[in-house]
């Protein structure tokens, strides 16, 4: 009845020959009368048996995904509620080829495949149940601070993360916590930490009433170590408590992006620009040994080498080779190989 939680557990199994990529799942949520109604979380990616990533099923693999939805009383008026989960996925060389409809589970019924799970009211409701949600969703804008029309070196990233109280009680205690990496998953830091911004429905910084938002901002300039890696990758989790409880509710940001194949729980990826680029210049002076005021034997060319990093990302594993030839193609030998003169901006 109204207050109640239905807790709907989907399970996708893997029954062909070939691994499965860019699985999508979609919902589907209605009342006795046919009104769409939309789940207060979820679908929620819960767990796996092969070890697969959201989105991939290896041969004979199950995923596990987790939803829910609080029962009102105008829906409870309408004596069910139906949901139906749609899964399409992808297999070798073809996109969006294999699909299903979720079938109850329930081969009692008349009906053995693809029919909804149907939830009936009772004719009287229950004591309402304490479910504590949270859903956190992190966005990100990016400020062309070189106006280059691109993300690269310099640039600001500001996070935005909204902390929503999407269960039935207050929560309280929030701790937030942020972790922001390179593209290769090494530490890098905020310029500017997580700052509360505001709440609504009565919350603050640490109490979320039902309903309730929370929203925080952080900003984080783009260094060198990020543009090397080509990303960002920024994640941040919530943990509060439900009355009576401590730390017992929990939630990972999702991107809010649901096109991208994850619609839970996927970090904030910011790709930055990669233009490697390298430019060399050779000059020469010639010490007129003989002192007869022309270039000719025994007088020595001294080369200079300079070279330039004139793109965007940091170069290693830097190697020079060297050729010299006579004036008809005749390859000739250096006294002296180059030699490491000097280097500036912290390279070596």
């Amino acid at each position: 009845g109204a207050g109640d939680s239905i807790d709907y557990k989907i399970t996708i199994e893997n029954k062909g020959n070939v691994t499965l990529t860019g699985l999508t799942l979609s919902d589907i949520l209605t009342d006795g009368n046919g009104a769409a109604l939309s789940l207060n979380t979820g679908p929620s990616y819960s767990s796996t048996t092969l070890g697969s990533n959201p989105g991939t099923l290896k041969v004979g693999e199950v995923q596990t995904y987790t939803a829910y939805y609080l029962i009102t009383s105008s829906v409870e008026s309408t004596q069910k509620v139906n949901n139906s989960a749609i899964v399409t996925a992808s297999s070798p060389g073809n996109t969006n080829n294999v699909s299903d409809t979720s079938d109850d589970g329930n081969d009692t019924d008349g009906n053995i495949v693809d029919d909804p799970t149907v939830v009936f009211m009772t004719s009287t409701s229950s004591a309402t149940q304490s479910i504590p949600l949270l859903e956190v969703t992190k966005t990100a804008s990016v400020a062309d601070i070189n106006n280059n029309a691109k993300t690269d070196l310099g640039d600001v990233i500001t996070y935005n993360i909204s902390i929503e109280n999407k269960g039935n009680v207050i929560l309280s205690g929030l701790i937030v916590s942020d972790t922001l990496t390179d593209g290769l998953g090494n530490g890098l830091n905020l310029n500017s930490g997580l700052a509360f911004i505001n709440a609504t429905a009565g919350s603050n910084s640490t109490t979320l009433q039902v309903s309730g938002t929370i929203n925080y901002r952080a900003s984080f300039n783009i260094n060198q170590q990020a543009v090397d890696t080509g990303s960002t990758i920024n994640t941040v989790s919530v943990t509060a408590s439900s009355p009576g409880n401590v730390n017992d509710v929990n939630d990972v940001s999702d991107d809010g992006i649901d096109n991208d194949g994850n619609t839970t729980n996927d970090p904030r990826i910011i790709n930055t620009v990669s233009e490697p680029s390298i430019n060399i210049t050779k000059s020469a002076t010639v010490s007129d040994v003989n002192g007869n005021g022309i270039n000719d034997t025994n007088d020595i060319i001294t080369y200079s080498i300079v070279i330039n990093n004139n793109g965007n990302l940091t170069l290693s594993n830097l190697s020079l080779t060297d050729s010299i030839t006579t004036g008809s193609n005749t390859n000739l030998t250096l006294d002296n190989p180059p030699v490491f003169v000097s280097a500036s901006s912290g390279s070596s």
